[in-house]
């Protein structure tokens, strides 16, 4: 139960927000498809983990989208994950986990100035490893969104762990 707490947490702070906007069309439908297959296998697995600790919650929220009882569906597997993702798992659970990261530290810059989340940030830059940056670099436009970069983006390569640097929209 721990566990699936922690990262339904981390879900919603990092993943839903890195594809909110794509989930809403806004980078157009073939984007949003991809973004609502996402959210729904999440859905669907964090309502399997939690429905032995959440009986009733869970089969109030089951019933919005699915037939019969979620205490009848089969326990989750990384199939489903699988079957959304394709080929490169490994790559792309590494690109999640760098996404949110990114996200994590543009919320930091905003805490640390104490200025709202909303605020925009300009001249953004990613610290990171080349393989890294090539990373980051496939999901700048849902950065970009979650973030509310307005500015440019820049990636600068180094040895080290992902750094984030930006400056806050001066407010009007």
């Amino acid at each position: 139960r721990e566990v699936t707490e922690q990262f339904f947490w981390s879900f919603c702070d990092d993943h839903v927000e890195l594809v909110k906007d794509r989930a809403y069309g806004l980078a157009g439908e073939e984007a949003a498809a991809s973004a609502r297959a996402a959210l729904n296998v999440a859905l669907e697995t964090l309502l399997k983990l939690f429905a032995p600790f959440l009986p009733f919650v869970t089969e109030e929220v089951w019933s919005w989208w699915q037939d019969g009882s979620v205490h009848h569906a089969a326990w989750p597997t990384s199939g489903a994950l699988n079957a959304v993702i394709g080929d490169g798992t490994e790559v792309q659970v590494e690109l999640v986990a760098l996404a949110a990261d990114a996200i994590s530290q543009l919320r930091k810059v905003k805490s640390e100035a104490k200025v709202s989340m909303k605020a925009g940030l300009e001249q953004v830059t990613f610290a990171a490893t080349a393989a890294h940056i090539a990373l980051l670099q496939q999901v700048e436009v849902d950065l970009a969104a979650a973030g509310r970069i307005t500015g440019d983006i820049t990636y600068t390569a180094t040895d080290a762990a992902l750094e984030v640097t930006a400056i806050i929209v001066p407010a009007e």
